[in-house]
C-alpha cells in the first residue's frame, strides 16, 4: 500500500501497492493511519485525527502512571496502534523515557 498526494496537499488517497482500486480518499491533513491487528480477518486501516490520538494517549498515560524519569518498555511494534500510541507517543508526551524492543 502507498499513499499518493493528490492535487491538494491536504488530501491523501491510499491505494494498493499495485495501483489497484482506491482504498480511502480525502484523508484529513492531520490524519494518522493505523492498521488493526487482523484478529478477526484481514487487517484494516483505521484513520484518526491527531487530536483524537493525543487525547487517547494522554488518557492512557495518566491511567498507566507515565511520568518523567519512569521508563516505559514496549514490545509492540511501532506500526501498530498500541506500540506507536502507548509505547512511543504516550511516554514522550508524559516526559518518560521510552524503549521499544522487538517482540522476537
Amino acid at each position: 500500500m502507498r499513499i499518493d498526494r493528490g492535487e491538494s496537499p491536504h488530501l491523501r488517497s491510499v491505494r494498493a501497492a499495485d495501483g489497484g482500486p482506491e482504498l480511502a480518499s480525502e484523508l484529513p491533513a492531520d490524519a494518522q493511519v493505523f492498521f488493526t491487528s487482523g484478529s478477526t480477518g484481514t487487517p484494516m486501516a483505521v484513520v484518526r485525527s491527531s487530536a483524537a490520538v493525543l487525547a487517547d494517549v494522554r488518557r492512557v498515560a495518566d491511567f498507566l502512571g507515565y511520568q518523567p524519569g519512569a521508563p516505559v518498555v514496549c514490545a509492540a511494534p511501532a506500526f501498530h496502534v498500541y506500540g506507536c500510541n502507548y509505547g512511543l507517543i504516550g511516554p514522550l508526551v508524559a516526559g518518560s523515557p521510552a524503549r521499544l524492543l522487538p517482540s522476537r
